[in-house]
């Protein structure tokens, strides 16, 4: 086997890696736009309406009355981005911009993850726990249904899905997950500290994520002059902006896959 020179190596163009699916971006409605709803957005659900039963439709001389509600089901968000910067040391402007870019490509659904569970904390209602997996789910999708009439999505971290799919997933044909009550699954990155103990998480349900997407702005800066003689290096930077809407209400359940 003949000896490597050191330094001899050669440089080649980084092969191309498929970025990672699934997350909220799989899971969610995305809407790309570039107008003035980016600053923020708001609409009104009628899903998180209340219905009554009336049962004196017969009745003469009904005693009860019907009910009319008022309220409204307002639903708020505020944008966030998600950024890749880079700077450039050792390469061109141009190609530290296209770094830039590339990153933003490859991670911005772990960002988009961490961003919208941390949203979805601020207002979860808590159903205890923990549970299951399978069992959590199903407390979670109960309690929905009590309380929205649409389609739920779930927010299970990856590594409670590897047990969930032996349950309560199932892998569509485009590769989103769903529960076997057709609930939208969206398998979500969480913090990992190592080495790994326990295995109790926090599973989110809301109503549809609605996700306002902006463009990608990518922007590049030359080397600027600082104080003393010194020089801070050109960079690059690529980010976009999103809108988050959660419909009506958010829930959280504790879940370990034992």
């Amino acid at each position: 086997m003949p000896e490597m020179i050191a330094g001899a190596r050669a440089y080649i163009e980084s092969p191309p890696v498929t970025p990672l699916g699934g997350g909220v971006l799989a899971a969610a409605r995305v809407i790309p736009t570039s107008g003035h709803e980016l600053m923020g957005a708001q609409f009104l659900s009628d899903a998180c309406a209340e219905l009554s039963e009336w049962t004196e439709w017969c009745d003469v001389t009904p005693t009860g009355t019907k009910l009319f509600d008022g309220s409204y089901g307002l639903v708020e968000g505020d944008p966030f981005v998600v950024y890749a910067g880079t700077d450039c040391v050792s390469e061109t402007v141009a190609e530290a911009r296209t770094r830039a870019v590339n990153r933003l490509d490859l991670l911005e659904g772990r960002s988009v993850d961490a961003a919208v569970q941390a949203l979805a904390e601020t207002t979860a209602i808590d159903l205890g726990g923990p549970f299951p997996v399978s069992q959590a789910i199903g407390v979670a999708e109960a309690f929905m249904a009590t309380v929205y009439g649409g389609v739920p999505t779930l927010l299970i971290p990856r590594r409670l899905v590897a047990c969930a799919c032996g349950y309560s997933l199932r892998v569509n044909l485009d590769g989103t997950l769903t529960t076997c009550q057709g609930s939208h699954v969206a398998n979500v990155t969480t913090p990992i500290t190592t080495p790994v103990t326990g295995d109790a998480e926090t599973i989110y349900i809301t109503g549809q994520i609605t996700l306002l997407q902006g463009p990608v702005t990518a922007i590049s800066v030359p080397t600027q002059p600082l104080s003393a003689g010194t020089f801070a290096p050109a960079r690059a930077l690529a980010e976009r902006v999103y809108v988050p809407l959660l419909d009506c209400v958010v829930a959280k359940v504790e879940a370990s896959c034992s």
